[in-house]
């Protein structure tokens, strides 16, 4: 899932350490909140984080309490969106946005909801008598 997630932010791979090393030592926060995707990014920002977020959710330990694990798989979707938009500063065909990790952010909080509900779903399910 993170190999597919690396591979949409980054494609087509044209990454210079040198330029990351450059734009990092500038106002680069300052440049991310600033700067805006074009609408189908946007869109696909919001809707791939998703299946992330509904897969932590299904690998959590289900102990633990729900509100706990959706806090957790979005942090995780927060730290991963976070550190590709710091490495899309190295690209020339890639806008780093905060508008992006946000949506990105959203979206994993969003999977993990889902999953949140489908296991009490499947849970009532499975101890109803038939």
């Amino acid at each position: 899932m993170l190999a597919l997630i690396a591979y949409a932010s980054l494609y087509p791979f044209a990454i210079d350490f040198t330029r990351l090393v450059g734009e990092l030592q500038g106002p680069w926060l300052e440049k991310m909140l600033r700067a805006r995707s074009a609408p189908v990014d946007t869109i696909a920002n919001f809707f791939f984080y998703i299946p992330l977020g509904f897969v932590l959710m299904l690998r959590a330990p289900p102990a633990s309490h729900g509100f706990v694990r959706v806090a957790t798989a979005t942090t995780i979707g927060l730290a991963v969106s976070f550190g590709l938009e710091v490495v899309q500063h190295a690209t020339l065909t890639r806008v780093s946005s905060m508008l992006d990790v946000s949506l990105n952010t959203l979206s994993t909080g969003a999977g993990a909801l889902l999953a949140l509900g489908y296991g009490r779903v499947e849970h009532h399910w499975s101890a109803a008598s038939w």
